[in-house]
């Protein structure tokens, strides 16, 4: 009878087990890159015109293409990445509509052990912001003139932390090292020479634009609730093109056979493509970016400090 009970107890066990380490971490994906902005608008509804006359275009060229392939980058190194927690937004699907869902649909589903990247390319800016210490914030653009403050991205990375998620996010755009202040990165810095680019300076904005701050009430962090130690597996890998006080480049070649990209997403693919870790990478981003005569200033940061020493797409130990 003893003996019974010990075999039902066993096997109860190594099925609670089983079920346990079936559970396999899985792969959260939001991809954003947007072109084809809106034109901006002066106060009587008009197309926005230069100090020279000429109607004002946010257009750009290589920033959709920044973000198919890095979508291809991240597919062929997660095989079991599921396609159903890939969201992918470009030119006017990114949207703030299209943008909100698919953080929520992240943050709703996402679980302990789970990792997560989210890669921007297009305009970054500055605006005034007498909340902050600079007297200045760095926003990214949505292609529908909506701004998404450096605080939204903060609150959406520390969610992720306290979930116990692996999360990298990933800005090619202007001032993309201000999107979160808390963190800081060691740059280097390049002269421009012959490449034919076009800044992603801030966007012209219009009467139409406004602000997403923080994330929606109800995922709010409740700071009762916060632990006090962060779970083992979280981790937060923050890379940006350019710093909190710098343009990043969009590049249109001679070559009509060679796609336009962002300065630092074609070269930021290549090197992530190799089996290197993330300081080994970003050395050679940073350093090919200063030979190729492009004023952007790229960064990193990482949490905790080890993650350094891993690549952007191995998990956190």
């Amino acid at each position: 009878m003893i003996c019974n009970h010990f075999v039902r107890a066993t096997v109860a066990a190594t099925a609670a087990i089983v079920l346990i380490s079936s559970a396999k971490a899985e792969e959260f994906v939001l991809v954003i890159g947007i072109n084809d902005y809106a034109v901006p608008l002066d106060a009587r509804g008009l197309p926005l015109k230069d100090a020279a006359g000429n109607p004002v275009s946010n257009e750009l060229h290589g920033a959709v293409n920044d973000a198919k392939n890095f979508e291809l980058l991240l597919r062929s190194k997660l095989p079991t990445l599921r396609s159903s927690n890939v969201r992918v937004l470009l030119d006017r699907s990114a949207n703030e509509e299209s943008f909100r869902q698919s953080v929520s649909f992240i943050l709703q589903n996402i679980r302990s052990g789970d990792r997560m990247w989210l890669f921007f390319s297009g305009h970054g800016a500055t605006i005034p912001d007498r909340t902050s210490a600079t007297g200045s914030s760095s926003v990214i653009a949505l292609s529908d003139q909506i701004l998404v403050k450096g605080s939204f991205f903060h609150e959406f990375a520390d969610a992720l932390r306290l979930k116990g998620v692996s999360a990298s996010l990933v800005f090619d755009c202007c001032f993309g090292g201000g999107m979160l202040k808390s963190l800081r990165g060691e740059i280097k810095t390049a002269t421009p020479k012959s490449l034919s680019n076009q800044g992603k300076v801030g966007p012209r904005l219009d009467a139409r634009a406004r602000l997403i701050t923080a994330l929606p009430r109800l995922q709010k962090l409740d700071p009762t609730r916060t632990p006090k130690t962060l779970p083992a597996k979280s981790s937060l890998t923050f890379i940006f093109s350019s710093d909190a006080q710098s343009p990043s480049f969009d590049l249109v070649y001679k070559n009509p056979t060679r796609q336009a990209e962002g300065a630092f997403s074609g070269i930021f693919t290549e090197c992530f493509r190799a089996n290197l870790n993330l300081d080994q990478a970003m050395t050679q981003v940073t350093s090919r970016i200063r030979e190729a005569g492009i004023a952007q200033r790229p960064g990193f940061e990482v949490f905790p400090p080890s993650r350094k020493s891993a690549g952007l797409f191995d998990a956190q130990n």
